[in-house]
C-alpha cells in the first residue's frame, strides 16, 4: 500500500514540475513574440505609406501627442 501512495506522489510531483516548465516556456515565447503598441502602429503606417496624425492615451482620448511614449497619466500613448 505504501508503494502505491509513493507512486501517486511521484506522479503528482512530476506532473506539477512539467506544468510549471511548460508554463514558463510558453510565457517566454509569448513575451518575445508580442509586438509593442508603438512599434506595431508605426510599422503599419510605414508599410502603408501613411503618417500617424497623432498619438493618444486611451484613458484621456481628447489629449493628443506628437510621438509615442508615457502620457502624463502614466499610460502608454497609442496611435
Amino acid at each position: 500500500m505504501n508503494r502505491t501512495i509513493a507512486k501517486r506522489v511521484v506522479a503528482a510531483v512530476a506532473a506539477l514540475v512539467l506544468l510549471i516548465v511548460a508554463g514558463g516556456i510558453g510565457y517566454l515565447i509569448a513575451r518575445q513574440s508580442a509586438p509593442t503598441a508603438s512599434s506595431n502602429t508605426a510599422a503599419k503606417s510605414q508599410a502603408s505609406g501613411k503618417k500617424v496624425l497623432y498619438w493618444y492615451d486611451p484613458m484621456t482620448p481628447y489629449q493628443h501627442f506628437e510621438h509615442p511614449g508615457i502620457s502624463p497619466m502614466g499610460a502608454y500613448a497609442r496611435g
